[in-house]
């Protein structure tokens, strides 16, 4: 009897161990490292490019997650720090496969550009990485389901010799460029006429880093100069420097050049563009229009020469009539004749490079008459005129462009530029529109450039 009621009572603990089991729910998030992991069936390693190389030289570092016969999902991207070297962003794994020990693994390699900062015998890694794997847990268990587990894996670390740049031939100018450049400069356009603005861009690619690179100013004998602009891509970066001559005659451009220390040669060079040339021809004369006359694009072709004589006959009876229709609008409105400014029959139009208010009153009077296409034109002119004399350009090869190129450069504030932006656009628009609208209504376009005009 003994004997069986010792039977029952191991029976029934049996019973209440696998209950237990069965009942309790499985621990979720343990950790683990690469060393520990469940059957050996993971294991995260690094690797690098090189074992030696410079302060700025760029390598390849590459971390890879080894994965057995086990289920994984939701890998994370590894982790790498380092006080000796600056370490990029990881892209996306490549998955493939690998052999370790005879034995074959699923292989998810992740790569990212690490760049030594200073010289010294130093460690990277280890690297960190997460996952979860899929275990039997919980009551499931018992039916052969699963429930991921999140494991931490981290690997060795590898040794990294960082060299010193050597004293002995280093170039006055080296900036800390590592690797191997070319450079290249281009003006464009390579021909103008005195006042007009020239966009100088110095171009350097190549392989490698180039650390703390400072665009140089280019400063001309007689050639306003604008601060140069930095534009950096992967593949190397552009100074873009807006230059404008003031005189006629060839404008010499010094060669551009950039140091490097080449880690291939272990040695210093430099390369250079070569000198530039850019044609620089004398300021035009600015023709003189006929009376009322619209700028060149606004205007049909001219007649030839045999009704010359009756056009400028015409041309005078048109602008008489319109100015006395004017006349009588803005004495019904109750303003004064005198503001308007509008020229007389016969006088010359105003020139683009003269004060931008006799446009503006040009501008005024088209609007009065309704005139849209002049009305553009006008305060096209009005425009140019006003930035020719605010930043000693040429106003008759003023556009759009010149907003980027020389106002923003020179400080103009982000308003105020966007405004000119808008205005030049609201022209072009007007110029190329069929029936000759720019987008804008005029009153608001001449309000617009009035306050342009006023500095506000």
């Amino acid at each position: 009897m003994a004997r069986e009621g010792l039977g029952r009572r191991i029976r029934r603990l049996a019973v209440l161990a696998l209950l237990a089991a069965l009942l309790l729910p499985a621990r979720g998030g343990a950790e683990a490292t690469g060393d520990g992991a469940p059957d050996d069936d993971l294991s995260l390693e690094i690797s690098l490019e090189k074992d030696r190389a410079y302060p700025g030289q760029t390598l390849t570092a590459t971390v890879t997650l080894l994965v057995g016969q086990i289920p994984v999902r939701n890998i994370q991207y590894p982790v790498l720090k380092g006080e000796a070297y600056r370490i990029g962003e990881f892209a996306p794994p490549r998955p493939g496969s690998l052999s370790r020990d005879g034995r074959e693994y699923s292989a998810y390699v992740f790569t990212a550009t690490l760049t030594p900062l200073k010289g010294g015998a130093w460690q990277v890694g280890p690297a960190e990485l997460a996952c979860d794997i899929l275990v039997p847990g919980g009551a499931q268990a018992f039916f052969g389901g699963t429930e991921p587990r999140t494991v931490k894996l981290r690997s060795a670390a590898v040794d990294l010799e960082i060299l010193p740049l050597p004293a002995l031939g280093r170039p006055a100018d080296f900036s800390g460029a590592i690797g191997r450049f070319r450079v290249a400069r281009q003006a464009v356009p390579d021909a103008v006429r005195g006042g007009d603005p020239v966009t100088v861009t110095t171009r350097i690619t190549g392989d490698g880093d180039l650390g703390a690179y400072v665009c140089p100013s280019l400063d001309l004998p007689g050639v306003r100069a604008y601060p140069p602009r930095l534009k950096r891509s992967p593949g190397g970066l552009a100074c873009e420097q807006v230059l404008v001559p003031g005189g006629e005659g060839d404008l010499l451009l010094p060669a551009a050049r950039v140091s490097f220390f080449d880690p291939a040669t272990a040695r210093y060079r430099t390369a250079d563009s070569g000198p530039g040339r850019v044609t620089v021809r004398g300021r035009d004369r600015e023709p003189v229009a006929g009376p009322a006359a619209a700028p060149a694009e606004a205007l049909p072709p001219g007649p030839g020469k045999a009704d010359a004589g009756s056009s400028r006959i015409g041309y005078a009876l048109l602008a008489t009539l319109l100015l006395l229709g004017l006349g009588a609008i803005l004495v019904a409105r109750g303003r004064p004749v005198a503001r308007v400014r509008a020229r007389a029959p016969g006088a010359p139009a105003p020139r683009p490079d003269a004060d931008p208010s006799a446009w503006l009153a040009e501008a005024q009077a088209a609007l009065a008459a309704g005139d849209s296409p002049r009305f553009h034109a006008a305060v096209y002119r009005a425009l140019q005129a006003h930035l020719g004399a605010q930043y000693g350009l040429a106003a008759a090869a003023i556009t759009v462009e010149v907003v980027d190129r020389v106002l923003r450069p020179a400080g103009v504030g982000e308003g105020p530029a966007r405004d000119y932006e808008r205005l030049f656009r609201i022209c072009d628009r007007a110029r190329f529109s069929p029936q000759g609208q720019g987008g804008a209504s005029p009153p608001d376009t001449l309000r617009l450039l009035q306050r342009l005009l006023r500095g506000g």
